[in-house]
């Protein structure tokens, strides 16, 4: 019997944006009257997810929020405002450590900060610093001028491909998490970076014991590399066709393409063999 459904938004729920087709809306409707919890997992700050959150009426029903890959767990107020409930930031040296280890490798960095309206760079100029403090709708300020330890909560990095590929190894080697990303221009890679153990899967497990619900009655629909472990951990992982064939080859079930409304037409389908 499935009781949670949980869904990325970036390459899975959304089709454009934060845009949610109206399909996708109608089907996770369905499945909320049937008493099913729908959960948003997503890399996305809580000021991005709102507005996506929203049109799936998760702040009417109080369905929890899971942000920054798993650094953050929310819930809704009484006014309907996200609230954090758990976070799992970077400790300060760590921070520190990876900013002279992105100095080392000619890597830019982004770092979403514990502040919603906060973020810290090592560059302030660049078409990447300009289309994250763009979409982030964040103040950015160079960590170098810091005097104060700030609470990092995700790194997102640029640079070009040896460069990324050399540092992601570093960040490996010190049991950070690291997540391919999706913005990516020719020549050049992305990649974003939490602390050991902060996955979007350590966060849902925290969550679905809270509402004692088991894996084995829990859907999970993603696209990327964030998205792996979640997808390997619920009882039915569920890749979408715009996935990598590596996250595919993971998954229980492959749907249709984001943008063919495929969270939507799983989810009829599993409501219809449950009837």
């Amino acid at each position: 019997m499935i009781k949670m459904i949980v869904v990325d938004i970036d390459g899975t729920l959304a089709y454009k944006k934060s845009k949610v087709s109206k399909e996708n809306i109608a089907a996770i409707r369905k499945a909320k009257e049937k008493g099913i919890c729908v959960v948003i997992a997503t890399g996305r700050n809580i000021n991005k997810i709102k507005k996506v959150a929203e049109q799936i009426d998760s702040h009417m029903d109080k369905s929890p929020i899971v942000s920054l890959n798993g650094g953050m767990i929310h819930y809704w107020d009484e006014n309907q405002i996200p609230e954090v409930t758990f976070k799992h930031p970077f400790e300060p040296k760590d921070a520190s450590e990876i900013f002279e280890l992105a100095k080392k490798n000619k890597v830019i960095l982004f770092a979403y900060c514990e502040d919603d309206n906060l973020a810290y760079v090592n560059k302030k100029t660049g078409l990447f610093i300009w289309f994250l403090k763009r979409v982030s709708k964040r103040k950015i300020a160079l960590f170098d001028k810091v005097k104060e330890p700030i609470l990092v909560m995700k790194f997102i990095c640029y640079g070009k491909n040896e460069n990324i590929n050399n540092f992601r190894a570093e960040m490996t080697k010190k049991k950070f998490e690291t997540y391919a990303w999706s913005y990516v221009t020719k020549g050049t890679t992305n990649l974003e970076v939490n602390p050991h153990t902060v996955d979007k899967s350590t966060a849902l497990k925290q969550i679905a014991t809270e509402m004692k619900i088991k894996p084995s009655e829990i859907v999970y629909f993603g696209d990327g590399e964030n998205d792996l472990k979640s997808i390997q951990w619920a009882g039915l992982g569920v890749a979408m066709d715009n996935a990598p064939e590596k996250i595919k080859a993971e998954a229980n079930d492959v749907t249709l393409h984001h943008k063919k409304h495929g969270v939507a037409v799983k989810i009829n389908e599993l409501l219809e063999e449950n009837q």
